[in-house]
C-alpha cells in the first residue's frame, strides 16, 4: 500500500505547477501567482532587483511613516490619559461637592 500513497503524493504537486497559470488570468491582486505574470511582462528587469529598489525605498518611507504614526498614537494616549484624569479629578470633585451638599441638605431637614 505505500507506492499508491507515492502516487497520490504526485499529482498535489503537478496541481500546484499549475496553479500558478489560473491566478495570472485572474485579476486578484494579493495572491502570490500575481509575481510571475509580472515577470512575464517585463523580462528585461530581473524581479530581484525591482523589488530590492521597491523594498529599500518603500522600507524606509514605510519605517518613517510607523514612526510617526507611533509618534502620533503615543501622543494621542497621553492627551487622552491626561483628558480623563482631568475629567476624572473634575468628577470626584463634582461628586464630592454633591455628597457634601447632601450631607447639609440632611443636616438642616434633620
Amino acid at each position: 500500500r505505500p507506492p499508491p500513497r507515492k502516487m497520490h503524493s504526485a499529482p498535489p504537486r503537478r496541481r500546484a505547477n499549475s496553479v500558478p497559470s489560473m491566478p495570472s488570468m485572474s485579476p486578484t491582486p494579493l495572491s502570490p501567482g500575481d509575481q510571475t505574470p509580472v515577470m512575464h511582462r517585463r523580462p528585461s528587469l530581473p524581479i530581484a532587483m525591482v523589488m530590492a529598489e521597491v523594498s529599500l525605498e518603500q522600507q524606509i518611507k514605510n519605517q518613517a511613516e510607523a514612526e510617526a504614526e507611533a509618534q502620533a498614537r503615543a501622543k494621542a494616549k497621553g492627551e487622552a490619559r491626561a483628558k480623563a484624569k482631568v475629567e476624572a479629578r473634575a468628577k470626584a470633585e463634582a461628586c464630592q461637592q454633591q455628597q457634601k451638599h447632601v450631607l447639609e441638605l440632611q443636616k438642616q431637614l434633620a
